[in-house]
């Protein structure tokens, strides 16, 4: 059995392709370049991963565009890449009866303080949540598709970067923008444990938590110097995206053998292995 990972130049990609050379094995790299085969969804061909996978091979599928404000404002490319190319790929993947694990996100769920799990109702607020919403229910009755929803994937991302790079000037925070953040490490480990047992899985922390929330949570445990501004976001901010999204799980403490881990307790691991 093979494992290949698509989109593996990206954030949670390169992650989990770290986490499981870590783990002595060695995944088959898929992306634009520098990786073990080219794959592009620019394109509908994907003729040099075809010539590979076979029955009982797993593929992760990673790569997208993801900024919810590009597919807001290109929906005909985001369509292009997001659902029409994507569906191709893995309707030539799910052919060769390979296990498949969708990487979607809790965008497929409403705006509200509510909380969702697994069984709830789509409705998104935006295109990427619409794409990926749709094509999960074009494939959910296959038999090897699966899927895994992130929240907000929280380690070395845009917006960790964005706080810890230079932490002595002045960070505008946007009030409002609420998730159930998640650590890389818990998404990696939940990855590598997902099993057969369940069709699709919400990889979400413990805890409801909005940009200002982490943000104080990096001055308090990291960052004592941070400079943190608080604004409303402008309203186009808004067109691409939900206001808050309780995304939970019924399944995510039972992949992981043991509770999701708070953000709080997360940074404050990273703080204890610098000094």
């Amino acid at each position: 059995m093979k494992k290949l990972i698509v989109g593996a130049s990206g954030f949670i990609g390169s992650n989990f392709k770290k986490f499981l050379e870590k783990k002595g094995e060695k995944p088959i790299t898929c992306s634009r370049s520098n990786s073990d085969i080219s794959l592009d969804l620019e394109n509908e061909k994907f003729t040099e991963l075809e010539s590979i996978i076979k029955d009982g091979d797993v593929v992760y599928l990673f790569a997208s565009k993801s900024s919810p404000d590009y597919c807001e404002k290109n929906p005909v490319h985001a369509k292009k890449i997001n659902y029409t190319n994507t569906s191709i790929l893995i309707e030539k993947i799910l052919s060769k009866r390979c296990k498949l694990i969708f990487a979607s996100t809790d965008a497929v769920y409403p705006d509200s303080l509510d909380e969702v799990n697994e069984n709830s109702r789509h409705n998104p607020s935006g295109n990427y949540g619409y794409y990926k919403s749709i094509v999960e229910k074009k494939f959910q009755q296959d038999k090897n598709f699966f899927i895994a929803r992130f929240s907000y994937v929280l380690g070395s991302d845009k917006f960790s970067n964005y706080l810890s790079n230079n932490p002595r000037e002045n960070k505008v925070i946007y009030n409002g923008l609420k998730r159930r953040a998640v650590t890389i490490n818990d998404v990696v480990e939940g990855l590598y444990r997902y099993d057969e047992v369940y069709k699709s899985v919400n990889f979400c922390g413990p805890e409801l938590l909005s940009r200002v929330d982490i943000a104080k949570m990096y001055k308090k445990n990291l960052f004592h110097d941070l400079i943190l501004n608080y604004e409303d976001a402008p309203d186009d901010f808004w067109m691409s995206r939900a206001k808050t999204i309780n995304m939970g799980s019924n399944y995510f403490d039972s992949v992981l053998g043991r509770p999701a881990e708070s953000i709080n307790t997360y940074l404050k691991k990273i703080w204890n292995k610098k000094f």
